[in-house]
Formats: C-alpha cells, sequence, structure tokens
C-alpha cells in the first residue's frame, strides 16, 4: 500500500469515528430533550384537575348518597347567584339558598331539618351547607338536601362535604366578577 492511499485510508477512518462521534451526541441529546417533555408532560398529567361545578355537584350526588346538590357563588352585599345543580332537590330552591347563605355568615357547615309532606312521616329534609373559601375570603356555598330518617349528617359525610367545598375553592367560576378598568386615560373620557 503506498503512502497515499495509507493516508487516504487514515483520513477516512478518522472522519468515519468523527462522525460516529457527532452521531453519538445528537443522539445523547435528543435523548436527554425527550426525557425534559416526558417529565414536563407528566408534571403537567399529575396536576390536579379543577372540576366543573356540574361535576363537583355530581360528585357530591354520588360520594354522600343525597338527593339533590347546588353550587352557588357568592356576590357582593350577600347576593348568591345559582351555578350548577342536579338531582331531585328535597328541598326547595329558597331552603337550600337559605342554607348556602347561613354557611356563608357563619362561616361553617350549617344543617337544618324540615318537615316534609305527611306521606313521608318518620323522616326528615335535611338541607345542609358549607361555604367554599378561597383566599381570603368566602366564594360560595355547596348545599346539599335528602329525604332521610336521621336530621343531621354524620360526622364523615360532614367531612366529606368540607372536603369536596375546599376542592371548589380553585374553580375559576367561583371568581367575583372584576370590573373593567380603562387601560388607557383616553378610553374613560369617551
Amino acid at each position: 500500500m503506498s503512502a497515499s492511499a495509507a493516508t487516504w485510508v487514515g483520513a477516512g477512518v478518522l472522519v468515519w469515528t468523527a462522525a460516529m462521534a457527532v452521531a453519538g451526541a445528537l443522539c445523547r441529546a435528543a435523548a436527554a430533550v425527550d426525557a425534559a417533555m416526558l417529565k414536563a408532560h407528566r408534571a403537567a398529567s399529575d396536576a390536579p384537575r379543577v372540576p366543573t361545578p356540574h361535576e363537583a355537584v355530581a360528585a357530591a350526588l354520588v360520594l354522600l348518597d343525597v338527593d339533590g346538590a347546588s353550587l352557588y357563588r357568592a356576590g357582593p352585599a350577600d347576593e348568591l347567584e345559582w351555578l350548577a345543580g342536579d338531582g331531585f332537590a328535597s328541598a326547595s330552591p329558597g331552603a337550600q339558598q337559605h342554607a348556602a347563605a347561613r354557611a356563608l355568615r357563619a362561616g361553617a357547615t350549617v344543617e337544618s331539618a324540615q318537615q316534609p309532606p305527611a306521606v313521608f312521616e318518620h323522616r326528615s329534609v335535611l338541607v345542609a351547607a358549607t361555604p367554599v373559601v378561597g383566599p381570603g375570603q368566602a366564594r360560595g356555598a355547596l348545599v346539599v338536601s335528602s329525604l332521610r330518617a336521621r336530621p343531621s349528617l354524620t360526622y364523615a359525610e360532614r367531612r366529606v362535604l368540607r372536603e369536596l367545598a375546599d376542592g371548589l375553592a380553585a374553580l375559576p367560576e367561583l371568581e367575583l366578577a372584576r370590573p373593567v378598568v380603562a387601560t388607557n386615560p383616553e378610553e374613560g373620557l369617551r
């Protein structure tokens, strides 16, 4: 083999080795990017999802085994706005709204038993409400009603109702509407 051919073979081996090193580095970089993207995707999917108002009401119906549930948003001047409700309400909407207002004023779970129609003797209409408290303020109330022999919630039911309400504090639907403020001073003069 001549010196010229040996030089070309040596150069070819050197180029091939360099190309493999670059390819290996690119593969490692791509794997690192894939791992970072997968980690970010897992973190995003592991974040707790905030339920919709209707999902929250359905969860209350199922977990507490009640006849009806409603979610109210607290407004200015003790106003309540109905957001979602489901099931057969054993109590009137007025009784549910009254219980929601009492829970917001008390800052705690309130319960009341009402006399049902005469057909349901030995039973009471139970209405229970708990406030949904966000950062520093009451944002709404979760109300449940049921026709049952026991005129109050059990300790476990109270705890489940409170946990449901705590999970609703992040609902964007419970945020108070903020007035629109003009960012341009000339817009306010028109």
